[in-house]
């Protein structure tokens, strides 16, 4: 791996020949992490050296390159060579590893004996990109859905930063989704706060989508592609609800409107998530739509909120209600 500063014409070696053994129809990965002192533009060049791969009789073939592939005698492909992405880290003031640890040294009592203790740590997540329009930004720490979302779109150490450029993020849009996080709605004890706040860790295994998808459905929005960008779209009380149906978007015999009570309609909507009145203790809330339980004596139907980015009790029990209020 070879690099440069754009316009000049010598290449320094920013990583000697590296050796790849194994017989595996599988991609080999490989990272490096390095510094560049100086600010500007770069080039990198990786290249191929010598030979590649076995011929069918076992022994040592001899290679062709072009281009990033290497072809054998026979002129099949035996490998290429791609540089899938590059993550850049700009400005860094702080330690940075990418790994969250903590260790403990503690002497056996008679309440430390036999098992090991059960530890809370309340972690601060790293700083990210927060924009205040599409041309200025500042990197900081911030539990606004919105700039945890964008950063985990565009990183490419832990998101989706390989598929994903940073200009294919519709800014405008994701500014105004923070815009309404951090709107003030009342707390349940007579005061202000923010609308949304995400304190999360992504500790299960799933898809980078899904996990994108499970954190814009906590704050009634997802994600859609429109002009070759992604944008945020937001179910909201400010603004009107529009579809439009065409022939375009709908099936010849297949359309069908109903208006009318839902009998299956829940009445009670169940919220569970991780209270930080109770040090991160998983909580639950239930809340009822009395006029159908108590007043017409409906038996209790139910809908589960897994509110897994909440940890404050006023905003989990925003959930239950924006769902009974708006489920038809």
């Amino acid at each position: 791996i070879e690099y440069r500063s754009t316009g000049t014409t010598t290449f320094n070696t920013l990583v000697a020949t590296k050796r790849f053994t194994g017989k595996t129809a599988a991609p080999v990965w490989d990272v490096n992490d390095f510094n560049i002192s100086t600010p500007g533009a770069w080039d990198f060049r990786l290249s191929f050296l010598g030979q590649f791969g076995m011929d069918v009789s076992g022994t040592n073939s001899g290679s062709a390159k072009k281009g990033n592939s290497i072809y054998d005698p026979a002129g099949r492909v035996r490998g290429r060579l791609w540089l899938t992405n590059v993550t850049e880290r700009q400005e860094l003031t702080y330690a940075f590893s990418g790994i969250a640890y903590i260790g403990i040294n503690a002497l056996a009592t008679s309440q430390l004996h036999g098992q090991l203790p059960n530890v809370t740590a309340l972690v601060v997540g790293r700083p990210v990109a927060v924009y205040s329009t599409t041309a200025v930004s500042t990197v900081t720490w911030s539990q606004n859905p919105a700039w945890a979302m964008r950063d985990y779109m565009v990183n490419s150490v832990y998101g989706m930063g390989a598929y994903i450029r940073p200009a294919d993020i519709n800014l405008q849009s994701f500014i105004d989704f923070a815009t309404l996080c951090r709107s003030q709605v009342p707390n349940g004890a007579g005061g202000l706060e923010e609308q949304h706040h995400l304190d999360l860790v992504i500790d299960v295994k799933k898809s980078h989508w899904q996990w994108l998808q499970d954190i814009a459905g906590l704050y009634r929005s997802g994600l859609i592609y429109s002009q070759q960008q992604w944008k945020v779209v937001t179910d909201r009380q400010d603004l009107p609800l529009r579809q439009v149906f065409h022939s375009g978007n709908m099936v010849p015999g297949k359309t069908e409107f109903r208006i009318g009570g839902d009998p299956l309609q829940p009445n009670q909507a169940n919220v569970n998530f991780a209270n930080q009145l109770l040090d991160y203790e998983r909580d639950a809330i239930y809340v009822q739509d009395s006029a159908s339980i108590a007043g017409a004596g409906d038996p209790d139907k139910d809908y589960d909120i897994q509110a897994f980015g909440d940890a404050r009790q006023s905003e989990a029990n925003r959930h239950p209600r924006w769902a009974l209020a708006t489920r038809m």
